[in-house]
């Protein structure tokens, strides 16, 4: 199995009044082409690598062809896009092959994106959730279809009931954010209070019918997690998910602490350039989007 991995320096496709320059394409909206491109250019092994790497490059021997198309890739994603930096992995089975940063992690300080720096994951955050939620049903204290109120009594009562299945499918009819909501400047001391935001809101569906696509009904499951656990939802991530699969670099993404090699973050200006974005406190979305 080949295995790619993909992080951009936070550079939003929209800019900070939260539009998208006309005419310019986002990021995001380029990285499943760029990372089908890699997986294809690194699937065979080839020379060997050779020329000038950002500090920590690994490269396997053999493969030296493949990643330098790969890396002209990059090249040109970067600057086609204004992306300010970003770290790539590619593997084989369980051999990571090549890892390597390029651009900038820090554009003020002129510092480099390695392997090593620790990028915001966005939504990626919600199936290392999902295996949290795993974990609790196959331990036989979760049932994906009882109500959520069963595990979050504090849930108040809506005019139908939601299921933890239906939120983790993005059919339990939650709200997505509203306006500049994700764009969150307040710190939630835990998860219970980040619910605040939307707990009081009527479902825009029944639960079951429609899809619509809810960060918000991942934090309602970071709750289910805590209430079918026991434990603080950060709490319960290190010790079923994060810790045994030795992911030591995977954090929340808390404003307060210093965490090495942590990117600074992007967004596009008026004129389509990378600008420092606002300030933003994500500790109302651990699970869907906070590490």
């Amino acid at each position: 199995m080949t295995f790619c991995k993909l992080h951009l320096t936070s550079c939003s496709g929209r800019n900070a009044s939260g539009r998208t320059p006309p005419g310019r394409k986002t990021a995001q909206s380029v990285v499943p082409w760029l990372a089908a491109a890699l997986l294809a250019a690194c699937g065979a092994p080839a020379g060997d690598p050779a020329g000038e790497r950002n500090p920590g490059t690994h490269a396997a021997e053999g493969y030296g062809d493949a990643i330098a198309s790969a890396r002209a890739l990059i090249d040109s994603l970067i600057v086609v896009q204004g992306i300010p930096g970003m770290s790539v992995a590619v593997g084989r089975g369980s051999e990571v092959i090549w890892s390597e940063g390029f651009g900038y992690s820090d554009l003020t300080h002129q510092v480099r994106v390695t392997p090593e720096t620790r990028f915001r994951i966005g939504s990626v955050s919600k199936p290392f959730t999902a295996a949290a939620v795993a974990h609790l049903v196959e331990d036989g204290v979760l049932d994906l279809d009882a109500p959520v109120g069963t595990y979050v009594p504090s849930w108040p009562a809506k005019r139908w009931p939601v299921t933890t299945r239906q939120l983790a499918g993005h059919i339990g009819g939650v709200r997505h954010y509203r306006g500049r909501e994700n764009f969150s400047m307040a710190s939630y001391p835990d998860v219970l209070s980040g619910l605040a935001i939307f707990e009081d809101d009527s479902l825009i569906s029944e639960p079951g019918t429609d899809y619509s696509y809810s960060s918000y009904g991942w934090n309602l499951i970071s709750a289910v997690v805590e209430g079918a656990s026991g434990e603080p939802f950060l709490d319960y991530m290190d010790a079923v998910v994060f810790g045994p699969l030795e992911m030591a670099g995977t954090v929340a993404d808390e404003v307060r602490p210093v965490i090495p090699h942590r990117t600074r973050f992007y967004v596009r200006g008026e004129d389509g350039g990378a600008v420092n974005a606002p300030y933003v406190d994500n500790s109302y979305k651990w699970a869907g989007g906070g590490f």
